[in-house]
């Protein structure tokens, strides 16, 4: 899905991967690259966190997709079935503010994220920790891959560009 908003031209789009609290499920924070700590290419701000958790989709600053969900992605009852191009439409109509703020070139990123998709085949998950992000501190420079996968790591995605 997130290839598929990239291809779009909604280049700002990045995933934030981690593990749950309990260390039993992958979490990705989808988000503009705006929200991205910005001496980390691939952790959500608190502050986006915060309010994403307190906002309707449509305002949403960043959208959270759980393994616990399943193919309920983002917790919609609408999507088992759905396509990467169809989940992309969704989440365009649904996250109209992260939609929004990705409209620019973040063409280092999407390189980056074409590459990880094939660095972590078949099955791996980044994640920024091992575990719970609580327990296990961040690999420097690096993010761990999970699940079944050719790699054990692979490297962090460039910083995000930082208008001001």
């Amino acid at each position: 899905m997130v290839g598929r908003l990239h291809e779009r031209g909604l280049r700002g789009i990045r995933i934030c991967p981690q593990m749950s609290n309990s260390g039993v499920h992958w979490i990705a924070w989808i988000t503009s690259s705006k929200h991205v700590l910005p001496k980390h290419g691939a952790t959500l701000h608190p502050t986006a966190m915060m309010q994403a958790m307190q906002s309707a989709p449509n305002s949403a600053l960043a959208a959270c997709y759980t393994s616990a969900q399943g193919a309920k992605y983002f917790g919609w009852e609408d999507s088992s079935a759905d396509s990467s191009e169809q989940l992309a439409d969704k989440f365009a109509d649904r996250f109209l503010e992260i939609c929004a703020e990705a409209k620019q070139s973040d063409m280092g990123y999407v390189e980056w994220y074409r590459s990880m998709l094939d660095d972590t085949q078949p099955e791996g998950l980044p994640s920024i920790c091992a575990g719970s992000p609580e327990t296990n501190p961040l690999v420097k420079g690096k993010l761990v891959v999970l699940g079944h996968s050719t790699t054990e790591s692979i490297q962090l995605p460039p910083l995000p560009f930082q208008q001001g």
